[in-house]
Parts: structure tokens; sequence; C-alpha cells
């Protein structure tokens, strides 16, 4: 449940850019939503995605 309000949350704030760049701003915001998705899966499961 909480891995889809990540992903909700990340694609809005993708949403309000323009399609040719990002603000600094707003990739803060999505950076913030990467690492909770990555914070909500297991540890197991994200060492092994990563190698």
């Amino acid at each position: 449940w909480n891995v889809n309000k990540f992903c909700v949350g990340f694609e809005m704030v993708y949403s309000l850019n323009d399609h040719h760049f990002v603000t600094w701003e707003h990739t803060r915001v999505m950076l913030m939503f990467l690492r909770c998705l990555q914070f909500s899966y297991s540890s197991g499961l994200i060492q092994r995605a990563g190698g």
C-alpha cells in the first residue's frame, strides 16, 4: 500500500514539470519519493536487486 502512495506521489510531481526540463525543487521531492520507495521494501529485496 505504501508503495502505491510513493509511486503516485512521484508521478504527480513529475507531471507538474515541463516535458523538456525538471526544476531543482521538483527533483528533490522526486528523489524523496524514490528514497521512501527504497525503505518501504525489505532490505533483502533491495540488496538482491542491487547485485
